[in-house]
């Protein structure tokens, strides 16, 4: 499938001609952990939590693993905004996250500090997470959630939960209230799973890079 091709059944998904997370139409940078579609100005504010969070890659200059394109059509940004805006007020204006000092705020709120997300959700993407950190300190590839992800560009071929039940006390969409919610989390979990060998290398490349400059 050419670039092209990929990118027209992407956006036909429901909610993916806009960007996940500030509504910019025809968003071109996917977040593969997720699932989702977003521009390059939120693209900057996921790549900044790091790889345990977010990973971010270009649909126009990256190579996209089958695995990932697949994942993007099984989750796009309605079935993930499902989980990660359960909370969001009704009344909430997405054009606001366009302004510069708004979007980092909001993104870090939804997908790291998972303001938004119901606590039994929250719960599943945070156990995830931990185990991530751990397999990555086991393996010696820590990456640094304060870090950003390297970018490497080939030629296309790739405050916690706001309900009061949450008992979710550390550091990821509108209300649905069916059982999608868990399978679309469960699909999450499985596609970081999946992704987290391929941040070796990144990470490798940045410290290298880091050295370099000083």
């Amino acid at each position: 499938m050419n670039s092209v091709e990929a990118l027209k059944e992407l956006y036909a998904i429901e909610g993916n001609s806009t960007c996940a997370d500030c509504g910019t139409e025809k968003p071109k940078w996917t977040c593969v952990v997720h699932g989702i579609l977003v521009c390059i100005e939120c693209s900057g504010a996921h790549r900044s939590m790091g790889v345990n969070v977010s990973q971010v890659r270009s649909l126009t200059l990256d190579t996209l693993k089958p695995e990932w394109i697949e994942k993007l059509k099984q989750i796009g940004n309605r079935q993930s905004n499902a989980v990660y805006e359960a909370l969001l007020p009704k009344d909430f204006d997405r054009g606001s996250v366009k302004k510069f000092e708004k979007r980092n705020e909001f993104i870090v709120s939804k997908y790291m500090n998972l303001k938004y997300t119901r606590s039994e959700d929250a719960e599943m993407i945070l156990e995830e997470r931990q185990r991530r950190r751990t397999r990555h300190k086991r393996t010696g590839t820590a990456a640094d959630t304060n870090g950003k992800e390297p970018s490497q560009p080939t030629t296309l071929t790739e405050p916690v939960s706001n309900d009061t039940s949450a008992t979710v006390n550390t550091t990821t969409d509108a209300t649905t209230g069916t059982s999608g919610i868990s399978d679309t989390v469960t699909a999450a979990v499985d596609s970081v799973k999946e992704s987290t060998e391929s941040n070796s290398d990144q990470q490798q490349t940045e410290e290298q890079v880091k050295r370099a400059d000083t």
